[in-house]
């Protein structure tokens, strides 16, 4: 199958040239998809369970809720984490653009966590 996949180079794989190996990016997305889409889930209801939580989620800040918002910080601090991590991971190779947006997630997600913001729940 080698051969298939890479007639140009003698059926030889090129060199992997990331700076971790090709399970560790994998792990990452799964890791991902693990906290991201029961967290989510958990959002959206608390989101929409009725019109005073919808009109809720974008005028209050943290501090105003009184059902706790550890899902929400949560929510802020892995993401913060993954931004990391994906610096580690494409350090090899960085780009302009991605780490602008890392920078700037990484700030929101500061912002989100210790300051008072409009729309704190919409926002994790």
């Amino acid at each position: 199958s080698w051969e298939r996949t890479f007639p140009f180079n003698g059926g030889e794989p090129p060199k992997w040239r990331e700076s971790m190996p090709a399970w560790a990016f994998e792990a990452s997305a799964l890791i991902q998809i693990a906290f991201y889409v029961p967290g989510t889930l958990v959002m959206i209801f608390k989101i929409v369970g009725s019109v005073e939580s919808i009109q809720n989620s974008y005028k209050l800040i943290g501090e105003d809720y009184t059902d706790g918002v550890w899902m929400e910080h949560f929510m802020f601090s892995s993401l913060f984490g993954f931004m990391i991590r994906d610096f580690v991971l494409h350090v090899k190779r960085p780009d302009p653009l991605l780490t602008l947006h890392h920078i700037a997630v990484c700030l929101m997600m500061v912002g989100a966590s210790f300051f008072a913001i409009r729309g704190f729940r919409l926002l994790a």
